[in-house]
């Protein structure tokens, strides 16, 4: 992000009132991206449009300093254009990439990183899914491969 954008994003965060909303992008396994906004309607940003939902809800992330890891859900209904049952009971969703930015709704140029990370194992329930937010620190506090010494592994 350039100096320029960083600077119209500080002014326009002293206005009185706010023009700002939250982005998701989601990659799912199979390549398909999907974008939604906390904005009343659809947005297009760097050639993504994303889908105003009134039936998604990001919980409040807890950022950390270190390598604690940063939590945060992501819960919401079923929607025939979105997240449907069906991908969801095939696996679609699990693990996708999620990245979040904070956008300037009147000049969509201006954008400002929140966060990237992964979904966890996406569980759903009769109209609606729940999925938690795995930070890159959550994959660096998980075991890989074998421990192997002289006597044994």
């Amino acid at each position: 992000m350039t100096q320029t954008v960083a600077a119209a994003m500080d002014t326009a965060y002293a206005q009185p009132t706010t023009t700002f909303a939250k982005i998701y992008k989601a990659t799912r396994k199979d390549g398909t991206v999907f974008g939604a906004t906390d904005h009343d309607r659809d947005l297009t940003v760097s050639g993504v449009t994303y889908k105003a939902l009134t039936a998604l809800d990001a919980s409040a992330v807890k950022h950390t300093l270190g390598l604690a890891v940063d939590n945060a859900a992501v819960i919401g209904a079923f929607s025939s254009d979105f997240v449907t049952d069906s991908d969801l009971r095939a696996g679609l969703w699990d693990y996708c990439l999620l990245q979040a930015w904070e956008v300037n709704w009147t000049d969509v140029t201006q954008t400002r990183w929140l966060l990237s990370g992964r979904m966890g194992r996406v569980q759903s329930g009769r109209h609606a899914f729940e999925a938690e937010f795995l930070s890159k620190m959550q994959f660096l506090q998980q075991d890989v491969g074998r421990l192997v010494i002289p006597l044994c592994d």
